[in-house]
């Protein structure tokens, strides 16, 4: 394991030495081990450290995809394996994504992909393998509505360092041809709310919901989550189950949006689609 840093020989955050550079292979491998303990969950070191090197080989990671980057201090000397002392890390990963603009025109940009799918299925089914030693089969939902629509859900397992930490992510879940008008199916407070033309959609949505509940069960997971829910999915939720809530996350996995170029004249304006678990890696 890496030694710990002494942190009164740390340089300050404004030394003209700090470097933030491309690891070696060499380097990728410690970094993974020092932030072990934050991200390997139930396995142990060296199955963290298997699991890391197989979603390398991913479709979304491989050829490019993923770059890691550590932070160097330049003045300091390197050791005798040739490595530079690592004090932090981060890794950035390329994605696609389409945006529709104001004239009309749609630009190919870098953001999410659905290569992430594969990502979070390749991370579930090595450490169902790992831990349980079966690999889980089914990877989501379909059922159709009443009126003919198609209502589908991926998911994938979580499986955490603690029992209450399993647990099955929905991420992505849709209602093909659900409308803005269906997404805004709650209206404002003291305002007159037809829930009854939504039944078809809301039915639907709990079926799905009733089968991410029954996998999650077989799995030993201990709560079924989905990011970002419409107001529909909200209200099949509390079909099934009165308890269930929404949570506001204030502390981890908080989506955020850099915009590398000339800002908006109006951010408001700018409507992220889809904001949902399959885009967190």
């Amino acid at each position: 394991m890496p030694s710990a840093v002494d942190t009164t020989e740390l340089p300050k955050g404004t030394s003209p030495t700090l470097k933030l550079v491309q690891a070696s292979g060499a380097e990728m491998v410690e970094s993974s081990t020092m932030n072990a303990m934050s991200w390997r969950g139930p396995i142990d070191v060296d199955a963290y450290l298997r699991r890391e090197a197989h979603l390398r080989t991913t479709e979304m990671n491989h050829n490019g995809g993923i770059t890691y980057w550590i932070l160097v201090d330049t003045a300091a000397a390197t050791g005798s394996d040739g490595m530079q002392r690592i004090l932090s890390s981060c890794e950035t990963i390329r994605k696609q994504a389409l945006i529709a603009q104001s004239n009309a025109t749609v630009k190919d940009v870098i953001c999410h992909d659905v290569k992430t799918m594969h990502w979070h299925h390749a991370r579930e089914e090595f450490l169902a393998q790992e831990l349980l030693g079966r690999l889980p089969v089914a990877k989501g939902a379909l059922t159709t509505t009443s009126d003919g629509r198609r209502a589908w859900c991926i998911w994938t397992r979580t499986f955490g360092a603690e029992e209450d930490e399993n647990i099955l992510n929905i991420l992505r879940l849709v209602v093909e041809g659900e409308s803005a008008c269906d997404r805004q199916a709650i209206n404002a407070p003291g305002e007159e709310s037809d829930h009854g033309s939504h039944q078809p959609l809301v039915a639907a949505i709990a079926s799905i919901l009733r089968a991410a509940q029954l996998e999650a069960s077989d799995w030993g997971m201990t709560s079924v989550q989905f990011w970002n829910p419409s107001p529909l999915s909200v209200l099949a939720a509390e079909y099934l189950d009165p308890l269930a809530k929404i949570i506001c996350r204030e502390d981890e996995s908080l989506t955020s949006l850099r915009w590398h170029k000339e800002p908006p004249s109006d951010p408001t304006r700018i409507d992220w689609i889809s904001n949902e678990k399959y885009g967190w890696c």
